[in-house]
């Protein structure tokens, strides 16, 4: 309608998105993944102007953007309103980590299929990227003591996730410690985090 139009193209503007064609991107984009989601054109715009400034993306980034989100409610067991309560939050933590967009959808997805409400998916994937990004001198030494499968040292930090990725870094870091619960801990000393992982 006319009136989710405005909105759209208000909120947009309102997360600076002035320029016409700019404005026009964003507010398309969002128009869509709210036809598309069977959401609210409010928290949709919401979750799509914060997740596109959470990670210095442009507005001819939205359509990306857009399909990331949808494709992570069509994946999990999520809604546009969940995700609008905290997805772009999230975005902030994660990109700080290196965590790419789409690993974080997909982790997402990944989380609520396996039985988490969306806000803890969420919290719970901020919480890994807090240890992604700041070690306590305990998970420090038990990292110093992991190796993946070729014998390298696990890190679990900024660089090992830029060059292996989120989900291979996690896979790798769960395989190097053997299920050993205690090591895990030592690594990924908040619970939430580690309920996460």
């Amino acid at each position: 309608t006319s009136i989710d139009t405005l909105r759209a193209s208000y909120q947009a503007a309102s997360a600076l998105f002035i320029d016409a064609a700019d404005n026009q991107s964003v507010m398309v984009a969002g128009l869509k993944l709210a036809k598309a989601g069977g959401a609210d054109t409010s928290a949709t715009m919401k979750v799509l102007t914060q997740t596109i400034r959470a990670y210095n993306l442009s507005a001819g980034d939205a359509t990306k953007v857009s399909a990331v989100l949808n494709k992570t409610i069509q994946l999990g067991i999520t809604t546009m309103p969940e995700l609008a309560n905290g997805f772009a939050q999230a975005s902030v933590t994660a990109n700080a980590a290196k965590i790419k967009l789409e690993e974080l959808a997909g982790a997402v997805a990944a989380l609520t299929l396996k039985g988490f409400d969306t806000p803890s998916a969420l919290t719970g994937i901020e919480s890994l990227s807090r240890a992604i990004i700041t070690k306590t001198p305990q998970a420090a030494a038990a990292l110093r003591e992991l190796r993946d499968e070729q014998g390298k040292a696990i890190k679990f930090d900024i660089s090992e996730i830029k060059t292996k990725g989120f989900t291979k870094a996690l896979q790798d870091l769960n395989v190097a410690a053997k299920g050993n619960a205690e090591v895990l801990r030592e690594i990924l000393p908040d619970a939430t985090a580690y309920n996460t992982a």
